[in-house]
């Protein structure tokens, strides 16, 4: 990935910091594939700096999210999101019918059925039945699901994100409090051997 800045090409040196991201721990399925966040911070600018970035292939790619002064970049292949759209909508269409509505077992083995196990992600939703039961003073609402930036890291394992917008009201005893959100989530998926299916091994809110 190239990065300019007011016509400057940055190096990985010049990031403030560098990390796997939502492939931390996954190193089995990626076979060290290169897939690093960097982050880039620039203080005492008069105006907003002209930023450029494309991937390697040279594409130039266009912010996910333009909020205040934060800008992200992701890589994208986009002969990739075809065939794995599918997948991706599946598993997040079954997260969400999971936390957003009452507590229900067959949700609850449903969006496990399409999640990797072991990982934290599966522990996290096998453990999450306490929890469940409060969100049942909850609704949600979503609108603007949009799936993107597809990407394969190595033969057994793809990234993208998906963005979307939520109307949540919370109701308590003395009232009910409503709030809308827009968050883009990357998701992490990797290729479960024991059955030959893409199973969710990570999420990760990548912008809000």
């Amino acid at each position: 990935m190239i990065v300019r800045v007011n016509g400057v090409t940055l190096s990985a040196d010049d990031a403030v910091s560098g990390s796997e991201g939502a492939l931390s721990g996954l190193d089995y399925y990626t076979e060290g594939a290169a897939y690093q966040t960097l982050q880039y911070r620039f203080d005492g600018l008069y105006a907003a700096p002209e930023v450029t970035v494309r991937d390697a292939d040279g594409q130039l790619l266009e912010p996910l999210s333009a909020g205040g002064t934060h800008l992200v970049y992701l890589h994208k292949d986009p002969a990739a999101a075809e065939d794995l759209r599918p997948i991706a909508e599946a598993f997040f269409t079954a997260y969400l019918t999971y936390t957003s509505s009452p507590f229900d077992l067959t949700r609850l083995y449903q969006v496990l059925g399409l999640t990797l196990s072991p990982s934290e992600l599966y522990q996290y939703l096998a453990d999450s039945q306490a929890a469940m039961l409060w969100a049942a003073h909850t609704t949600m609402e979503f609108e603007q699901m949009e799936y993107d930036n597809f990407s394969y890291v190595g033969d057994r394992c793809f990234v993208c994100t998906v963005e979307y917008a939520v109307d949540t009201t919370a109701s308590t005893w003395q009232e009910d409090v409503s709030y809308g959100q827009e968050n883009v989530m990357e998701l992490v998926f990797v290729m479960d051997e024991r059955y030959g299916e893409w199973r969710c091994a990570a999420l990760n809110l990548v912008s809000q």
